[in-house]
């Protein structure tokens, strides 16, 4: 703002700030100007002192009583030194004699506004750092305060002890007339005072939360609540039990920790009406959350403290349980020896070591298994047990100075634990027992070698009694027969006579079957029996087995059906007769006890893919892949690859549940509830069994009594192009 008389010079300097980027407002006189400045509020005013109506000086004056603290520049063609002296101590930023250059006038002007602008700048920091030390003051005070609190809270050790101190602090630190702690009871609708102050009015007081939505706003939030009024609010009123509380003022913090709500802080002014400041509530709920967590610590250090003391019960009783299992393993007559998954020894008991020539006393954890007992198989056995974790893997070892061990190895599960339920079941180790049967196995190689003798001494008398037998028969037939009348005495005699030669050679060659099964079992057994293993067509097997017992078929007028995938099934390394006496087997069995209805041979291919089971084929119902995780086949211990499965499915009489873990076993016979039980030596299946394992299969049986049997073989597809196998050689007949 120009504020000159002359217009010429006015004009001059207007002109000169407008070029430069101001804009200008222009008066020709003094009071006119001093209106103008209150009215425009300039940053800088350009002041003449000899003005009319009213001198310079005069209007610099009347800005400053108006308090309007415009920087000013005084522009004058007077030389009075005393008069530039007074204008300046009064307050003038600066002076500009004419007459004056336009870039004199320009520097003056801008170094008034820079100057202007740095006070303004200056006095507005001084502004903030007064309020922010004010601030800071405050704040350093309610530290003070809240860490005294808190380092008293955090010392104690129970909770009754942490709420009475806590609504001391809060009264003292507000000012509030009295205080309360309250703890939430289970229902969530209640709570009770467990500390107060001052006094006891309504200690251990159980009350009624009301149902109030700014109550539920502050339990659920988690945040302070005031109430300015609250003459007319419940949660202190007469329950019956304690006078009321003259309530004015409320402010309830919900006591929260770890996320859960445990209780609320209550504050009261009983007088006259207060209003609660942020900084108050804020203390407030700060001391809250301290007093919150201190009690949960107590709460958790109880805790600790009880599971403390569960916890040493609960060691007492596993050291006694753990000397217990120490004295058992120590006299337990089979070596036990448990191994992590490293194959690190975790526990041995003395009688393993002392199988691996140890002293007893020689702790062995941590050390590896292979280092102490290198046997044949004993790898396999541990890969078994890890693989097939549900099944109980056997194996017979044999020691280098000839003692047999029977292996039994079992994998320890880790199951989910509460913490976390989704986590897969996790392999901790295996525990193999072992057992010395050496004496075992002698004995059942003196049992093989006798049952072998006899067998072989028995043919001779059996083939005798069968040929004499043929040719007594012949004989009669031949030379008494045709001289005899029909239906006399003579030919009743003869008749009755051929009879029992019949049934003796019935009975000669059922003894004779049964030699020849307890020479296979006990050549098996001992490992004697050895097939030449060629490529064979399992079609050829199976109808060769159908064929056989085709007449054996027709006695019941059961018809026997084959079911084979459209391209066949793949060769396999294999017997054939072998294969076809277990194919015979089976189907006799199947026949034997059905009375009505079919025999079905099924054959289909099976592919074990990461322990996923992947049929194809025509496959017996309870074997497709939406039922094969819950039939037998699951748990067998099949390798990963491709298998051909063989299964004869009949609509016997069925087995029962508590006889199908015997009907592989030697000389057993299930089906004693029936009134007339098949004849048979019991050993079919036990060579079936036989034969199927010794071509690296597995067989099995599933059934439902009533409904029929499924009995199932699997054979594994060898690879590579070679007809025979490397351990093949011929069968010793």
């Amino acid at each position: 703002m120009i504020i000159e008389d002359e217009q010429d010079i006015a004009l001059l300097m207007a002109t000169a700030m407008r070029d430069n980027g101001y804009r200008v407002v222009v008066a020709h006189d003094g009071a006119k100007g001093l209106d103008m400045a209150l009215s425009e509020q300039p940053d800088l005013i350009l002041l003449d002192l000899r003005l009319p109506k009213m001198s310079g000086m005069r209007v610099f004056h009347a800005l400053r009583e108006h308090q309007v603290d415009v920087p000013v520049v005084v522009v004058t063609a007077w030389r009075s030194q005393e008069l530039v002296i007074e204008a300046l101590r009064l307050g003038v930023k600066d002076y500009l004699s004419k007459p004056f250059a336009l870039k004199d006038l320009l520097e003056v002007a801008e170094r008034a506004l820079t100057e202007e602008r740095l006070r303004r700048e200056r006095d507005a920091l001084t502004e903030q750092l007064l309020a922010s030390n004010q601030e800071l003051e405050r704040r350093a005070r309610n530290l003070v305060l809240i860490n005294r609190a808190s380092t008293t809270l955090t010392s104690l050790l129970d909770a009754h002890d942490v709420l009475d101190l806590t609504v001391q602090h809060v009264v003292e630190i507000s000012g509030a007339d009295y205080s309360s702690a309250l703890i939430l009871e289970p229902d969530g609708q209640h709570a009770r005072i467990i500390a107060e102050h001052p006094g006891r009015k309504f200690a251990d007081l159980r009350v009624s939360l009301p149902r109030s939505p700014s109550v539920q706003r502050t339990l659920e939030l988690g945040f302070p609540y005031a109430f300015k009024d609250a003459t007319d609010y419940p949660i202190l009123e007469n329950q019956g039990q304690a006078p009321s509380l003259e309530v004015s003022s409320l402010l309830l913090a919900p006591l929260v920790a770890r996320g859960e709500l445990i209780g609320i802080l209550l504050l009261a002014s009983l007088g006259l009406p207060r209003t609660f400041s942020d900084e108050e509530m804020e203390i407030c709920q700060t001391v809250a959350s301290q007093a919150a967590v201190a009690v949960a610590n107590a709460r958790l250090l109880q805790d600790v403290q009880q599971q403390k003391r569960a916890l040493a019960r609960k060691t007492q009783e596993l050291m006694e349980e753990s000397s217990k299992l120490d004295a058992i393993l120590s006299n337990i007559a089979d070596g036990l020896v448990v191994i992590d998954p490293t194959g690190r020894i975790i526990l041995s008991n003395p009688v393993f070591r002392e199988m691996v020539g140890l002293p007893v006393d020689r702790s062995l954890r941590g050390s590896l298994l292979a280092g102490y007992f290198t046997v044949a198989n004993l790898q396999s056995l541990v890969f078994c047990a890890q693989d097939a974790p549900s099944q109980v893997c056997t194996e017979n070892l044999e020691l280098p100075d000839g003692r047999v061990l029977k292996a039994s190895a079992t994998a320890m599960r880790l199951q989910p634990t509460l913490l976390d339920p989704a986590q897969e079941e996790q392999i901790a180790g295996v525990a193999i027992v072992l057992r010395d049967i050496t004496h075992e196995v002698e004995v059942d190689r003196m049992k093989t070698d006798f049952i072998s003798a006899v067998s072989h001494e028995l043919r001779s008398p059996l083939t005798a009694i069968l040929g004499f037998a043929s040719l007594i028969k012949r004989d009669i037939n031949r030379s008494l027969s045709p001289y005899v009348d029909a239906g006399g005495k003579a030919s009743r005699v003869i008749e009755r006579i051929l009879e029992n030669i019949t049934i003796i050679k019935n009975e000669s060659e059922r003894l004779t079957r049964l030699v020849n099964d307890l020479l296979d079992i006990a050549k098996m057994e001992a490992g004697q029996i050895k097939w030449q293993m060629n490529e064979t067509d399992l079609r050829q097997v199976i109808e060769g087995a159908v064929a056989a017992t085709a007449a054996l078929a027709e006695e019941k007028a059961l018809v026997t059906r084959i079911y084979l995938p459209p391209d066949g099934l793949p060769p396999i390394c294999g017997h054939h007769d072998r294969l076809v006496q277990v194919m015979t087997n089976l189907l006799s069995n199947a026949i034997k006890f059905t009375k009505q209805g079919r025999i079905e041979v099924r054959g289909w291919r099976l592919d074990v893919d990461n322990g996923a089971l992947h049929t194809s084929g025509p496959v017996p119902s309870v074997y497709r892949e939406d039922a094969a995780a819950q039939s037998a086949l699951s748990a067998l211990p099949l390798s990963e690859g491709e298998w051909v499965v063989v299964s004869v499915v009949d609509t016997g009489i069925g087995i029962l549940t508590e006889d199908m873990s015997l009907i592989f076993d030697k000389f057993t016979q299930v089906g004693e509830t029936l009134t007339e039980k098949p004849k048979g030596t019991g050993l079919g299946l036990a060579i079936c069994k036989e034969i199927i394992e010794g071509h690296g299969g597995r067989v099995w049986a599933e059934s439902e009594y009533g409904e029929g049997s499924n009995f199932s073989f699997a054979l594994p597809l060898q690879s590579g192009d070679s007809e025979e196998a490397e351990y093949s050689i011929e069968d010793e007949e």
